[in-house]
């Protein structure tokens, strides 16, 4: 006969208590975030139905039982059309349609920051989808989803796009986020409501066009991400331009007009990208630039328009005649007498 000690016997019921409360939080977190039936093995606990209307894979809208009246989403063969706000978030799974949120909102229930179990609209593993005339507080993402269009929308806080390819974002409000997305463009938007304005990390052959960024911190973060184009972009009275870490390589800054209180950092950058064209305006270089990266800052004779920097043109050719310096490893050798005229100047392509 096995006997215990007292003291076996509290350690016992201490580790039983212990194991009670760490089944319990797992449960807790389960709840929150989905069922153990609910789990999908592709995108994750995603057992939203009791917060959101589903456009599922055969076209039919569901809603959870506990939403007592119509859903405001009128179909018309492959065609959806909001015709009123809708409370919850909205969930497609159905390719090759279209969504015309026609001015209404999705998720006006939830609010950033305030526990939002999603985004106000989710695509999720489609392709050949638009989304235009839609608002949402709190975005829209795309996941493991190609070819679908996103336009004429209100989506602060931002425009996610995760392992997606091939979409195009065009005069859209809210931040653009992208993480392992490529070969997306995204132009003619209005980038403001997050710290970090263009959130680019591990996301290859991007093309950002004609964006107004108005963010309050980075205007651009870039990480762990090539082949990328930034081109006729504004980013006005912003506290830094630029940031990127990691391996960085070939992404081209060109025929940008930067207003702005600090200079890029390059955060142990590894790789050689292209800063050309660019018209840096009420520039102040008050902060310790790259650490190890050293960057391409003109084209066939040309680099960028420095507002502050007031130095001598002997011959006449546009060109100062003395270099700009932004830091040890990096050189504008070309610096130009008066701004760029953006509407001249052609797109790049990192491929060729």
């Amino acid at each position: 006969m096995l006997v215990l000690t007292k003291k076996a016997k509290l350690f016992i019921q201490g580790s039983g208590l212990a194991a009670i409360l760490v089944f319990v939080t797992i449960i807790a977190i389960l709840a929150y975030t989905g069922s153990f039936a609910n789990y999908d093995p592709k995108y994750g606990s995603r057992d939203f139905s009791s917060v959101s209307i589903h456009i599922a894979e055969d076209g039919s809208i569901t809603a959870p039982t506990s939403y007592n009246q119509t859903v405001p989403i009128e179909r018309n063969e492959d065609r959806y059309t909001l015709t009123g706000d809708i409370p919850l978030i909205v969930i497609v799974d159905r390719s090759n349609v279209a969504i015309d949120g026609g001015g209404f909102s999705v998720a006006t229930n939830f609010w950033p920051g305030e526990g939002s179990p999603g985004y106000g609209l989710e695509l999720l593993g489609v392709s050949n989808v638009i989304v235009e005339n839609l608002k949402s507080p709190v975005g829209l993402k795309l996941e493991q989803s190609t070819n679908c269009t996103v336009k004429n929308s209100y989506l602060v806080p931002e425009v996610y796009l995760y392992k997606s390819k091939g979409n195009v974002v065009s005069n859209c409000t809210g931040s653009l986020r992208l993480s392992y997305a490529s070969n997306n463009t995204l132009k003619n938007c209005s980038v403001h409501g997050a710290l970090d304005g263009l959130d680019i990390e591990n996301s290859d052959a991007n093309i950002f066009l004609y964006n107004n960024c108005t963010s309050p911190g980075r205007p651009i973060a870039m990480g762990d991400s090539s082949n990328n184009v930034l081109f006729g972009n504004v980013f006005p009275d912003a506290w830094w331009w630029i940031n990127m870490w990691g391996s960085c390589s070939n992404n081209y800054f060109v025929a940008n007009n930067v207003t702005i209180s600090q200079h890029y950092n390059g955060d142990s950058l590894v790789g050689t990208n292209f800063f050309y064209h660019n018209n840096f305006l009420r520039w102040t270089w008050n902060q310790t630039a790259t650490e190890n990266s050293q960057n391409i800052w003109s084209q066939n004779g040309r680099g960028n328009f420095f507002e502050s920097y007031a130095q001598v043109d002997i011959n006449n050719d546009g060109i100062i005649d003395v270099p700009f310096t932004i830091d040890i490893n990096n050189v504008d050798n070309y610096p130009l007498m008066v701004p760029v005229n953006v509407a001249n100047e052609p797109i790049p392509n990192p491929q060729q």
